[in-house]
């Protein structure tokens, strides 16, 4: 297996390269992401949320170094919404409601989303 690619390299990436990784990032373990469109519901009305960077598991190598606030630093500075999926660890839903995230269902966090927001109508996907 190769090189896994760093964040800059994974968003640089063009349409027809996977929109899925493992990354390499200082201070994590483990970083498996997605990138692009998805949808939420926030009030009851649908969105699609654009330029979103997913984070679907996530291992720091030592928790509460603060190395996770950096990454969602970073994210934010390339204008990226973050949506963190099903975060089973109370530590982390704790930091992330702490960080501005707020919860849109269940166990999925959205952060970094209100310039990305599109409407969309119910039923079109």
């Amino acid at each position: 297996m190769g090189r896994l690619p760093t964040l800059d390299e994974f968003l640089a990436w063009d349409k027809l390269c996977p929109s899925n990784s493992y990354l390499t990032e200082p201070g994590f373990s483990s970083l498996y992401v997605r990138k692009g469109q998805i949808s939420v519901t926030l009030n009851g009305v649908h969105y699609r949320c654009l330029n979103t960077l997913t984070i679907a598991n996530v291992t720091a190598e030592n928790p509460g170094a603060g190395v996770f606030t950096r990454f969602i630093k970073k994210l934010v500075a390339k204008r990226l919404a973050v949506y963190v999926e099903n975060s089973l660890n109370e530590r982390l839903q704790s930091k992330l409601i702490t960080l501005g995230f707020i919860r849109v269902g269940g166990l999925n966090f959205l952060y970094n989303h209100t310039n990305l927001l599109e409407a969309k109508d119910v039923g079109v996907i």
